[in-house]
C-alpha cells in the first residue's frame, strides 16, 4: 500500500519550462551579454540553479543569484497556475491520508517561488530540494524511505523525465512518470519503458484504484 507519493516539479505540477527559460536567459544576458538557447539552459539540468549558473556565467560576482530570483520570481507571469486536475490529485491523496513531499532538483528558494505562484506551498511536506554540485534526486529518496520507515513499495514518485525514472530504478521504487505537460520527451519515456500518463485526470484515478484495494 503506498504511503507517500513525491512529487517533482517543472513540468509535473505546471509548465514550468517558459519560467526558467526567461529567468536564465535574462539573467544570463544580464551579466555576460550573451543570449543563450533553450538547449543550453536544459544542458545543465541536474544540478540547481546556483550550480546552474555557475556553469553559464562562469566567475560572476555575488549579486548574480539575487538577480536571477528576481528575474525568476518576475517570469511567473508566464503561468496560470498548476496543470489541471492537480489540485484534486493532491485532495485525493491527503483524504487517503497518503504523505506528499517535494523533491526536485530545484534550489531551495526557486522552488519555493515557484510552489507560491502555484498556490501549493501548504500541500507538500517535507520539500527536499537540489543541490549545487551533483544531483540528488536519488539520494533524497532513499532519505525519505528511512526517515519514515518506508518499504520501497510504499514509495512512489511522479516525475516527467527519463532521469526521474532512473532515480527511481536506483532506489527501488514505482515512478509514475507525467506525460501531460508540452514539454514532455514522450518518446524517450516510452522508449525507456515508463508507466506513462498522458492526463493528470488517468494518474487520479489510478492512484485511487490502488490505495482503494
Amino acid at each position: 500500500m503506498l504511503k507517500m507519493v513525491d512529487f517533482d516539479i517543472d513540468g509535473t505540477l505546471a509548465e514550468t519550462f517558459p519560467v526558467i527559460f526567461e529567468a536564465f536567459r535574462k539573467t544570463v544576458h544580464d551579466y555576460s551579454g550573451q543570449t543563450i538557447s533553450n538547449q543550453t539552459i536544459l544542458a545543465t539540468f541536474g544540478v540547481n540553479e546556483a550550480g546552474m549558473l555557475r556553469e553559464l556565467v562562469p566567475d560572476a560576482p555575488a549579486t548574480l543569484m539575487t538577480t536571477f530570483y528576481q528575474n525568476y520570481r518576475a517570469a511567473h507571469h508566464l503561468i496560470d497556475g498548476p496543470f489541471a486536475g492537480i489540485r484534486e490529485q493532491l485532495a485525493m491523496l491527503h483524504h487517503a491520508n497518503v504523505k506528499t513531499p517535494v523533491v526536485t532538483g530545484k534550489g531551495a528558494e526557486s522552488c519555493q517561488i515557484t510552489l507560491f505562484a502555484l498556490g501549493l506551498t501548504d500541500d507538500f511536506a517535507p520539500v527536499l530540494t537540489g543541490d549545487p554540485e551533483h544531483p540528488n534526486k536519488a539520494a533524497q529518496l532513499r532519505q525519505l524511505m528511512t526517515d519514515n520507515n518506508l518499504k520501497p513499495a510504499e514509495l512512489a514518485y511522479v516525475g516527467d523525465t527519463v532521469g526521474d525514472l532512473e532515480n527511481c530504478r536506483e532506489v527501488g521504487i514505482h515512478c509514475f512518470s507525467a506525460a501531460w505537460a508540452g514539454s514532455v520527451d514522450l518518446p524517450a519515456l516510452i522508449a525507456a519503458g515508463a508507466d506513462q500518463y498522458k492526463t493528470v485526470a488517468t494518474l487520479t484515478r489510478h492512484l485511487a484504484a490502488i490505495l482503494n484495494k
